[in-house]
């Protein structure tokens, strides 16, 4: 009978462990990330530049408890529930570099330091 009492409470501790392992794995990050989202919620205001979940950007222009107005182009107003905000941006998010671009091939070639071959120049016999 020490036998069996042993087992069962080897399969008691392996469950616990079990649980606590989904828990500090799945539930708590999931669970700070809510809060986190909460929060920023809370801080949005009038004139912050916005992310939705859908991809859209645009300006805040007007919010309440549940919904908030976005400008996503000039005079174009959407309602949309706070929950769809995906994130607020920043200045710097806004402000990617954007390499200048090259006016003549030569331009090209040197950045690359491969050759432009244009794609309506006939093939040799080689090259078929």
């Amino acid at each position: 009978m020490i036998v069996g009492a042993s087992s069962g409470g080897f399969m008691l501790i392996y469950i616990v462990a079990l649980f606590a392992l989904l828990y500090f794995l799945m539930i708590r990050p999931q669970k700070k990330h809510q809060d986190k989202h909460k929060q920023m919620l809370n801080a949005l205001k009038v004139n912050d530049r916005i992310l939705t979940v859908g991809g859209i950007t645009g300006y805040v222009r007007d919010l309440n408890d549940s919904y908030i107005y976005v400008e996503i182009a000039d005079g174009l107003v959407i309602e949309l529930n706070r929950q769809y905000v995906a994130a607020v941006l920043q200045e710097e998010d806004e402000q990617e570099a954007i390499p200048e671009e090259a006016e003549t091939v030569e331009q090209i070639e040197e950045a690359s330091d491969e050759p432009v071959v244009a794609d309506d120049e006939p093939k040799s016999e080689e090259n078929k």
